[in-house]
């Protein structure tokens, strides 16, 4: 219906206004006051408000598109539906202790959630573990602490935000009650749940501790202890669960660790456990310690420390595994030169140091090496990183694949090949749905006038998982073909 301002006619009503002939002059007549409109009141309560927030921030945030399916790592593995019910943090539980009171807090990652800063700034805990860093020497030691007015030895964006952080802090400080003040209101919409853990800790004077363990042990981890096969069903698994979530509106529960995800989850729950029991011990009795970590970990967590399982990955999760053993590529059999000629064109290598040279030094020398097995046997480490990029990507966002390819170093060139066309494979649409059960893939899609199941089968002939060498040239090009018809 359209909306018509007050005092005035529609067009074409008895009372209207009629057009002016050719040559007509228009008599004056005094014009409607203009009426300013009503102001629209919206009275939310403060659960529906943070609700709105939850919604528009973890839309704006993750990134769940049938061409690309991704959520956000913070809600995938929350197996306590309570805790995304419940008012306040989705994810909040107290870790029973002989020593000081510890309380576990699941942050959604950059979403607002002021009410963990706000727990903090109330109770005044001793020590706050948190599950990122917040500068480079932070996040190079598993325990290693920061307090207030510290800062960062290295230039960068986090040592802006570290002096912004502080400044604030500082201001708190002085204020009889942080959440009643001004600044307070303006701070708590301008970072993220995360972010305000820190002002909080560093405004009642708390230590923050570094509770993960350094990043690139658990890249590494991720690129030697899974095999081939292990990052295809990872893959696999989290595309169905992006699936089921879009279907659904909920993440399914996870019922069991697999290889990828004990190297992903599993492990750096047992790690961070530890820093939250050292914490615990060193405050002591009648103190108070807060771990704010992102939700996907606080049932893991959760379940380790009533257990007491973490004490068992613990050595094994901080330990930096052994290279890779994967095959290189094997490349197109070609003739002999002729007697009197040689290649004299040097080979290209790896830099040095990086995994990729000892993975071709552990498999015997560069990729024209007789006697190396198919890529159908033995995938390559081109095939193996591109899996690897493929799977993390439908876990996490983009920031941490970006870090994870600094510290893993370039694809060496006789990978790049296989490299490219399967991180190109396995990043289309169609791999995405070919890698899911058939009971998923009718409520996902269906074919007019064809089998989709069908029709995905040449894609899942192709999984390492299923005996395939992880990519095709043929089938690639047919996918290109598609969207360049699509477009």
């Amino acid at each position: 219906m359209a909306m018509v301002r007050s005092g005035a006619v529609p067009l074409g009503s008895s009372g209207g206004v009629a057009p002016l002939r050719l040559g007509q002059q228009r008599t004056s007549r005094a014009a409607p006051p203009i009426r300013p409109p009503k102001p629209l009141s919206l009275a939310f309560s403060r659960a529906e408000q943070r609700g709105l927030s939850y919604r528009s921030e973890h839309r704006s945030n993750r990134r769940a598109y049938i061409g690309g399916v991704r959520a956000q790592s913070s809600r995938l593995r929350s197996a306590d539906e309570a805790m995304l019910e419940a008012p306040g943090p989705r994810a909040c539980v107290e870790l029973p202790s002989d020593h000081a009171r510890a309380v576990l807090f699941g942050a959604e990652h950059c979403e607002l959630q002021p009410e963990i800063a706000e727990f903090i700034l109330r109770e005044r805990p001793s020590r706050v573990v948190v599950e990122t860093a917040l500068t480079p020497e932070m996040a190079a030691a598993t325990g290693a602490e920061m307090r207030a007015g510290e800062g960062s030895t290295t230039m960068g964006p986090h040592s802006f935000m570290l002096q912004m952080w502080n400044k604030v802090a500082a201001e708190l400080a002085v204020s009889p009650d942080p959440r009643a003040s001004p600044l307070w209101d303006q701070v708590k919409m301008q970072f993220n749940g995360e972010q305000l853990a820190y002002i909080a800790a560093f405004a009642v004077g708390a230590t923050l501790v570094y509770g993960d363990r350094p990043k690139n042990i658990t890249y590494q981890r991720l690129l030697s202890i899974p095999t081939v096969e292990d990052l295809d069903i990872a893959f696999a698994d989290q595309s169905a669960n992006n699936y089921i979530e879009i279907i659904t509106g909920r993440p399914p529960p996870v019922l069991e660790y697999k290889v990828f995800t004990t190297v992903m989850m599993a492990e750096r729950e047992a790690v961070m456990c530890s820093a939250v029991a050292d914490a615990v011990q060193k405050t002591g009795a009648g103190g108070c310690v807060v771990a704010v970590v992102g939700d996907a970990h606080v049932a893991g967590m959760q379940r380790m420390w009533a257990s007491g399982q973490w004490v068992g990955l613990l050595s094994d999760a901080l330990s930096t595994p052994p290279p890779p053993s994967v095959a290189a590529a094997p490349q197109p059999a070609t003739t002999s030169p002729p007697a009197g000629f040689q290649d004299v064109e040097e080979e290209e290598k790896p830099a040095p140091g990086s995994f990729f040279q000892d993975v071709q030094e552990e498999g015997g020398g560069s990729s024209s090496s007789a006697g190396r097995p198919s890529a159908a046997e033995k995938p390559n480490a081109g095939v193996k990183r591109a899996l690897l990029e493929c799977a993390l990507r439908l876990y996490c966002r983009p920031e941490v694949l970006a870090d994870m390819q600094v510290v893993l170093g370039p694809v060496p060139g006789d990978e790049m090949e296989a490299y490219s066309l399967t991180h190109e494979l396995y990043g289309t649409p169609r791999m995405l749905m070919a890698v899911l059960p058939e009971e998923l893939l009718t409520q996902v899609c269906c074919g007019l006038n064809t089998d989709l199941w069908a029709l995905l089968a040449p894609l899942r002939a192709l999984r390492p998982v299923n005996g395939g060498p992880g990519f095709d040239t043929e089938e690639i090009m047919k996918l290109r073909m598609l969207n360049y018809q699509l477009n």
